[in-house]
């Protein structure tokens, strides 16, 4: 039988570890990064495993090569960006970089330059001007299509929650514009062929970004993990797969 000194002794070990135990889970679990990501197919595409988008699957492989563990998460689109700015280990795999958000996220690594177009279902405007002679033209609320035209002086968007609502909102004609990226434009025309896309309107670039506390070693990790992908065909198949061009 253990003496008082030995069992108080035995007890305090064994408390210690127990402590010692839970902190390495707690600090194992505090090690996974937030992905948090929204439906906007190609970029990003909820419930399909094999083809989740090409941002995500960039994001996954640089998790890998990083050595780094992370949790997806999607959400609708003003929700994800919103918790972009309150989580600080989140990240959003493909965020526009426009000056009103320069200072708002921390800008891991480019992923793409993306012309802007406007989609209609007949002829298309060439230019701003042209655009500015529209009716309604639909526009994501709150995202970078909405901020480019809103600083360009545009007053007739309507603005609605994702690009599923604007997609809605065209084919039912009531919208005479979209006003979005490549990417979904050429998503959107490939399931809708009476569709036109106007020539190039606007260039943005597109980053993985994270809230602006995210460690800053753990973002490094994700650049340097980027720059390995690139230096090897690891990116170009995920750009084939999906039919896109990475910086």
């Amino acid at each position: 039988m253990l003496s008082n000194n030995a069992f108080y002794a035995f007890l305090r070990t064994t408390c210690l570890a127990l402590v010692a135990f839970l902190a390495s889970g707690a600090q194992s679990e505090a090690q996974i990064d937030r992905i948090l990501a929204a439906h906007i197919p190609p970029v990003m595409i909820e419930g399909e495993d094999s083809s989740p988008g090409y941002a995500i699957e960039v994001l996954q492989l640089a998790s890998e090569v990083a050595g780094r563990k992370i949790d997806i998460e999607f959400l609708p689109i003003q929700r994800a960006i919103h918790e972009l700015g309150n989580d600080k280990s989140s990240i959003f795999p493909s965020l526009f970089r426009t000056p009103a958000r320069e200072d708002v996220y921390q800008w891991i690594a480019p992923l793409r330059t993306i012309d802007m177009h406007f989609i209609t279902l007949g002829d298309t405007p060439g230019n701003l001007d042209t655009a500015r002679k529209l009716g309604d033209i639909a526009v994501s609320a709150g995202g970078a299509p909405d901020a480019v035209l809103t600083d360009l002086g545009f007053e007739n968007l309507v603005r609605v929650q994702n690009p599923d609502a604007a997609a809605l909102m065209l084919t039912n004609r009531r919208v005479d514009a979209w006003f979005t990226s490549s990417s979904v434009a050429g998503a959107f025309k490939s399931d809708n062929q009476d569709t036109t896309i106007s020539p190039p309107i606007f260039k943005l670039s597109t980053f993985i970004a994270a809230h602006p506390d995210f460690p800053a070693d753990a973002a490094q990790e994700y650049r340097d993990a980027l720059n390995k992908l690139r230096a090897n065909s690891a990116l170009g198949e995920i750009a084939k797969k999906y039919n896109v061009d990475f910086d």
